[in-house]
């Protein structure tokens, strides 16, 4: 059967309505089930206690003499939110295009990272009105974590997920570029920047085994009457 291109869209529309309330759970859980996530826990644990007895120090020292000038430092403020996350969106799509990917996959690609910056960022928002942690330049109660450091590894997170090691490295140098960034400008401590780091990497990773479990799956109904089945290349 051939489909056009209206009804391929349709059929990949309907699929996620149906199975998107179920990932979400499904991630969830994956957060406080998965037993991959203990080594992340175990060093984020400890590298978050070693940042906190340095951050008055290197925000001193920031103070005095910073890392980047103005324009370098915007660039990371500018990918951390919300540049980055078009810039993967955007690769989701060309990729796909370019190496013949049906529209379903690409559907579930998108979901895989909207699903994990939503997370991300609901799980960064809680922790600010929880925690209240001033900035270091003053401006504000919500330092603790960083918000555009969380989603920027969650973005990492994910690129590593769908595109393997490579594509993944240079996610997370960005990443941390951007984290280096937020102590340049005064706007965190080192600590928040690692709790926003280990934050999204683990929810990234999370709903990263969803994908794999739930969203690579063959077949899609649409209706009563149609349909589709397919292979999906792994």
């Amino acid at each position: 059967m051939t489909l056009s291109l209206n009804q391929t869209l349709a059929s990949a529309g309907y699929y996620a309505c149906q199975s998107y309330p179920h990932t979400i759970r499904q991630s969830v859980s994956n957060l406080f089930n998965d037993s991959d996530h203990l080594a992340l826990w175990l060093t984020g644990g400890l590298a978050l206690s070693l940042a906190s007895i340095v951050d008055q120090p290197i925000a001193h020292r920031i103070e005095r003499q910073p890392l980047f000038s103005p324009r370098v430092s915007a660039i990371g403020d500018l990918y951390g939110q919300p540049w980055g996350y078009w810039m993967g969106l955007g690769l989701i799509w060309i990729e796909g295009r370019l190496n013949g990917k049906t529209i379903q996959r690409q559907l579930d690609e998108t979901l895989l990272l909207i699903e994990s910056l939503a997370l991300t960022g609901l799980a960064t928002e809680g922790l600010k009105r929880l925690t209240g942690r001033p900035r270091p330049n003053g401006a504000g109660h919500d330092a603790f974590p960083s918000g555009h450091t969380s989603g920027s590894f969650a973005l990492a997170a994910v690129m590593n997920e769908l595109y393997g090691s490579e594509a993944g490295t240079v996610a997370y140098g960005m990443a941390a570029f951007v984290a280096a960034t937020r102590i340049n400008d005064r706007k965190h401590h080192l600590s928040d920047v690692v709790a926003g780091a280990v934050l999204g990497i683990w929810v990234g990773r999370s709903c990263g085994r969803t994908y794999q479990t739930h969203f690579l799956r063959p077949v899609i109904e649409l209706g009563e009457f149609l349909t589709l089945t397919w292979s999906v290349p792994l």
